[in-house]
């Protein structure tokens, strides 16, 4: 019983973290800053969210019977942004030009694609 939890912690764990890698360049180019939080507070709200997305498409076909627990799941949501935001030194400035960046994960996509490459070549014999 407890492996099984410790197995969907890391999931949520390595679901979040790869995305928070591989939008790091981007996140960092468009706004000159990466949230040292985040990755901590992605990590609470990440097992809301499908259902919380899956409500927020039936309100317009279901009305009020989905709309309730939507609302309440917002709002667990838009409270754990408003902590996240509070925290001192959150925020981390970076001054890198986009070309750098992306030089610098160059690695990353290269240790994905190998992965990648591996498992479809498990899949196909």
């Amino acid at each position: 019983m407890f492996r099984g939890k410790l197995k969907w912690l890391q999931e949520i764990m390595a679901m979040t973290f790869s995305a928070q890698v591989f939008t790091l360049p981007l996140l960092i180019s468009s706004f000159g800053y990466f949230s040292i939080i985040s990755l901590l507070s992605n990590i609470i709200v990440l097992p809301i969210t499908p259902l919380l997305m899956a409500l927020g498409i039936l309100v317009p076909i279901l009305g009020a019977v989905v709309a309730i627990p939507c609302s309440i799941l917002l709002s667990y949501l838009m409270w754990v942004v408003d902590i996240s935001s509070r925290v001192p030194f959150a925020l981390l400035k970076v001054n890198l030009p986009f070309l750098v960046l992306a030089i610098i994960y160059l690695p990353f996509l290269y240790l994905a694609y190998k992965g990648k490459r591996k498992e479809l070549e498990f899949l196909n014999g």
